[in-house]
C-alpha cells in the first residue's frame, strides 16, 4: 500500500553502498557519531512545550492540503522548527556538497529536502531522515533481517524467522514444521507501509503468499499478536510513543463493509484532509477473503471488522504519557543496537 499521493519508488529505499560495506565488516566509510544525551529536564521541557497541530484550524487544514502528495511528516518537522523560531530552508539539490544525501532522491521543489538552522548549527533532512543518522545504521534499519540480527545480539526478543529463497521449498518446510502450532508472517526483506506483508497466515497460506510475491528472497517468521507501537528515541531517550491501530469498521446490521468504509472515509477526510485513503480495494478484499468475508459482507450490529493488516492509517493515538515508563528502556536499547552495533555479516535467525 502506498501513502496517499506518494509516488511509487523505482529503486529500493536503502543505501546499497553502505549495506555492502556493512556485510564486508566495514562501516560505510564513516564512524558512528556519539552525541551527548539531553538531560531529563531538557526532554521534559521539550515534551511539555511541543507545539500541537490542530487540523480543525482553517489555515492548518489548508496548509495540510498543500502538503498532500509530498510527505506530511516532512511538513510537520519543518513546521515544528518554524514554530520554535528556527530558520527553515528548502533545497532543490544538496547531494553535491553533502555526501550524507548522495544517494537520496532529491525533490526539494516538493518540500522533501530542507535544512534547519539556529544560526550556529545547521542540520539537513530528507523528509524525516536527518544528517546525524549514520549511513551504516540506516542500512541496518532498512533491512528487516539485519535489524532482527542486531536486536538479537543486544538481547532483545524477536520472532523466530528465516530468510528464504521462494523457490527453495525444503527450507520453508523445515521452518514451518518446527513451528506447526503457530501462525506466520511473509514479508519482503526491505519495505515500508506494510507493503506486500501478509500476516496471521496458516501453514497452507504461507506457500500461496510466497508464490504471489515478486521478490526472490523473503522473510518467513512466526506471527506474534498484539498492539503495534512506534517509538521515537532521541539521544538514547524515548520521547514519544504512537499506538498504531489497524483500520476497521463497526457494523450496524444493515450496511455492507464497502458502505461503512465510504462513510468512514468522509469522516476521516473532514478531520484530516491529508488522508484521502489508507488501503487499496485489492488489499482490503484480499485481507477480508482470508477471513471468509468480502467488501459486500454485512457485519452484525456492534461487530468490529478489521479490513487490512496495515497500520499506516489515521487511527493513531499518542500514548507517550501512559506507556513511556513501560517500554522506554527497551526502545532505547533497540535504537542503540541498530546505531552503535552494525551487523558485519548475514546470519540465519
Amino acid at each position: 500500500m502506498a501513502r496517499p499521493g506518494a509516488q511509487k519508488r523505482t529503486t529500493p529505499r536503502k543505501s546499497a553502498l553502505a549495506k555492502a560495506a556493512l556485510r564486508k565488516g566495514g562501516h560505510g566509510g564513516r564512524t558512528a557519531q556519539v552525541h551527548k544525551p539531553a538531560s531529563r529536564s531538557d526532554l521534559d521541557e521539550a515534551l511539555a512545550n511541543r507545539p500541537k497541530v490542530d487540523f480543525d484550524d482553517p489555515f492548518m487544514r489548508h496548509a495540510a492540503m498543500q502538503a498532500k502528495g509530498i510527505s506530511l511528516c516532512a511538513f510537520l518537522v519543518s513546521l515544528a522548527a518554524f514554530q520554535r523560531g528556527l530558520k527553515v530552508t528548502f533545497h532543490y539539490e544538496r547531494s553535491s556538497f553533502d555526501p550524507r544525501f548522495a544517494k537520496a532522491r532529491m525533490q526539494g521543489h516538493r518540500g522533501e529536502l530542507f535544512s534547519i538552522s539556529n544560526g550556529t548549527r545547521t542540520h539537513v533532512f530528507s523528509r524525516t531522515l536527518g544528517d546525524l543518522t549514520d549511513p551504516a545504521a540506516n542500512a541496518v534499519a532498512e533491512d528487516k533481517h539485519l535489524t532482527k540480527v542486531a536486536l538479537r545480539k543486544a538481547g532483545i526478543q524477536t520472532p523466530p524467522g528465516i530468510v528464504v529463497d521462494k523457490e527453495e521449498r525444503s527450507q520453508v518446510d523445515a521452518f514451518l514444521n518446527k513451528h506447526r502450532s503457530s501462525r506466520f508472517v511473509v514479508k519482503p526483506i526491505a519495505g515500508s507501509l506494510s507493503d506486500q506483508v501478509d500476516a496471521n497466515l496458516a501453514i497452507t497460506e504461507v506457500y500461496s503468499s510466497l508464490a504471489a510475491k515478486k521478490e526472490p528472497k523473503l522473510i518467513v517468521e512466526r506471527y506474534v499478536a498484539g498492539p503495534e507501537y512506534r517509538v521515537f528515541v532521541v539521544s538514547g531517550r524515548c520521547v514519544a510513543i504512537s499506538l498504531r491501530n489497524r483500520p476497521c469498521v463497526l457494523g450496524d446490521g444493515s450496511k455492507t463493509i464497502r458502505s461503512l468504509l465510504a462513510e468512514q472515509q468522509i469522516a476521516l477526510t473532514t478531520r484530516n484532509p491529508f488522508w484521502s485513503s489508507f488501503a487499496s480495494e485489492n488489499e482490503m478484499q484480499g485481507f477480508l477473503s482470508r477471513n471468509g468475508l468480502s467488501l459486500d459482507s454485512v457485519p452484525t450490529e456492534g461487530e468490529v471488522v478489521f479490513v487490512s493488516n496495515t497500520s499506516e492509517c489515521p487511527f493513531h493515538e499518542d500514548v507517550t504519557e501512559t506507556l513511556l515508563p513501560q517500554i522506554s528502556s527497551v526502545a532505547a536499547k533497540a535504537a542503540k543496537a541498530v546505531i552503535m552495533e552494525p551487523i558485519m555479516k548475514l546470519e540465519v535467525l
